[in-house]
């Protein structure tokens, strides 16, 4: 595979092994926060499209004890939120960032990501060595959710969490978003305010 990214990111951490973000975490590698000095690049996921089919159910306080309430109310309502995935397409490619990250950061997102799974798509991304690289696929509970939650019209993806996602591909470029709204199956859910918040 031809390597289509460009490696950003100051200086030269620690770093042990490549995590292809393709919805918030291009934001986080982009912004100014959290992985500005790992370096990063923009490439694809061949062989896959992206889609709003992972949730996580509100009602139930997850460990890292993090759940949403909507902003209007203050309440927190039995939801289905929603959020990115890729799922397997033959012929298509989804575009996105890999981070090559240190096994601290990367304990941290699998930690975050518990609707998840780890997978290892070295062979689907092309990058500039010859390093591992993982990205998190919905794990069958979470898909789960979000088909219950389609059934009982109480799934919908926070406003907050889109917005987020779009900034990192705008961030890109008019390539970048471009390719986004290419390889990402239309909503089916309602975006709804909600706030992330953490259990006392």
């Amino acid at each position: 595979m031809e390597w289509v990214g460009q490696v950003r990111g100051r200086g030269t951490p620690d770093v042990s092994e490549w995590i292809f973000g393709y919805g918030s975490l291009v934001a986080d590698a982009l912004g100014p926060d959290r992985y500005n000095d790992s370096p990063w690049e923009w490439t694809a996921l061949l062989d896959h499209r992206r889609a709003w089919n992972v949730s996580m159910d509100n009602t139930h306080t997850e460990s890292d004890r993090k759940y949403y309430i909507d902003t209007a109310t203050g309440e927190r309502p039995d939801l289905a939120v929603t959020f990115l995935n890729v799922y397997q397409a033959p012929g298509d490619r989804t575009n996105g960032v890999a981070v090559l990250l240190g096994e601290d950061h990367i304990r941290i997102l699998d930690k975050r990501e518990q609707n998840y799974e780890r997978v290892d798509v070295s062979n689907l991304v092309s990058v500039s060595n010859s390093r591992p690289v993982w990205t998190y696929m919905a794990s069958k509970s979470g898909r789960e959710r979000y088909q219950a939650g389609l059934a009982a019209g109480n799934a919908c993806v926070s406003k907050d969490y889109f917005e987020y996602c779009m900034k990192g591909f705008d961030l890109g470029g008019e390539d970048q978003l471009s390719a986004f709204n290419s390889s990402t199956d239309s909503l089916e859910v309602p975006l709804r305010d909600l706030r992330l918040t953490q259990a006392s």
